[in-house]
This record gives structure tokens, sequence and C-alpha cells, in this order.
């Protein structure tokens, strides 16, 4: 099973210099692609990409928070 490499500092980059509403774009982006392949992947179900999966909804809602 593979562990998601994601860097909350990139698209907390994107926050300063686009704005939230296209953070959150490019968050959402990356959960919807995690999601797919957490359930539709090679392998299957995969439990470590859906507690990424959880991890990516607590920093879009700490996104959110920062408004």
């Amino acid at each position: 099973m593979k562990k998601l490499k994601f860097d909350k500092t990139q698209i907390l980059e994107i926050k300063s210099a686009q704005g939230l509403s296209a953070a959150l774009s490019k968050l959402h982006q990356i959960m919807e692609e995690v999601e797919h392949e957490s359930v539709e992947g090679i392998n299957g179900f995969d439990p470590d990409l859906v507690s990424d999966l959880k991890e990516l909804r607590q920093f879009s809602r700490e996104l959110w928070e920062m408004r």
C-alpha cells in the first residue's frame, strides 16, 4: 500500500498567492484523486489512502478556519 506524499506548504503558498478559493480548489482536486485511488485503484480498497483522505479533509477544514 502506498502512502500519499502531500505537502501542506504547496496549498498554503497557493492561498497566499491566489487566495483561499484557489487553494481549496487545488486541495479538493487532490482529495478527489486520492478518494478515487483509495477505492478504485489497481489494488482495490487501500486503507492507507483512506487515512490520508481523512487528513486532507481535516486540512480543508483548517483552511476554511483561516478566512
